[in-house]
């Protein structure tokens, strides 16, 4: 069921200037995700990435600005996505 609404979401957020937030957002919460659903997040993603780059991005390694721990706690303080119930 998580399937029904991500994948859509995702596609949308993608399709428009929000696709910076979804990588975010993935890249946040990848942990989380069942293999079969990140597998398909990734394509969703990166699929026009990889065309105009001559490599892939690495997937499943965290972004430089992403927090070491996912424990601490927001330093602007505004809600975290790991707060956000999804």
């Amino acid at each position: 069921t998580s399937r029904m609404y991500t994948v859509p979401l995702y596609e949308d957020l993608c399709g428009g200037v929000m696709k910076c937030f979804a990588v975010e957002v993935f890249y946040q919460t990848q942990a989380r995700l069942h293999p079969n659903l990140r597998r398909t997040l990734q394509q969703i993603l990166f699929q026009s990435s990889a065309l105009n780059t001559s490599t892939a991005p690495s997937l499943l390694t965290s972004p430089p600005s992403a927090p070491s721990s996912p424990t601490d706690p927001p330093a602007n303080g505004t809600i975290a996505l790991r707060d956000v119930n999804v």
